[in-house]
């Protein structure tokens, strides 16, 4: 049986141009690439961190210098916080709302609210009820407490 290590290194190709190497086995809905071990899905980058350098402590995330999901090379690996993570994201201008798959809404949907509401005719209640969310998640949407958009 082949090893972690071994199975991880028939999983990508190096990209001439850019020094990525591109993952080309299973990928997750944002382009990360996945692979198993002992029955478990792993972020491949994460694999690939630990791989060549070390554990990942508890609390730090995997990131990447050259903003490709599919990159497993660890020298455009490094490791920070969720902050950190939002803060690079941020300053190259990645930040396009929450990308969280297990949220209900999104910025689409916040517009659809803000707009609804703006309109009238319609309650609170009544948009929690077809976004399928508490009333109080649609209050911070109205509010513009979450899904805030400069020049909305």
């Amino acid at each position: 049986m082949k090893t972690l290590k071994q199975r991880f290194e028939e999983k990508y190709v190096p990209e001439p141009n850019s020094g990525c190497w591109l993952w080309t086995a299973g990928i997750n809905n944002y382009g990360y690439g996945r692979i198993t071990e002992k029955g478990r899905k792993k972020l491949a980058h994460r694999v690939s961190w630990e791989i060549h350098n070390s554990p990942i402590p508890d609390g730090l995330q995997c990131l990447h210098f050259c903003d490709q999901p599919s990159c497993v090379n660890p020298s455009h690996l490094f490791l920070g916080t969720h902050r950190d993570n939002m803060a690079d994201k941020v300053a190259k201008g990645r930040h396009i709302g929450n990308p969280n798959p297990l949220t209900k809404l999104n910025e689409t949907a916040a517009m659809q609210i803000r707009k609804y509401y703006a309109a009238g005719g319609c309650t609170q209640e009544w948009l929690a009820n077809v976004y399928g969310v508490n009333q109080t998640n649609i209050s911070r949407v109205i509010r513009g407490e979450h899904w805030s958009q400069e020049g909305e």
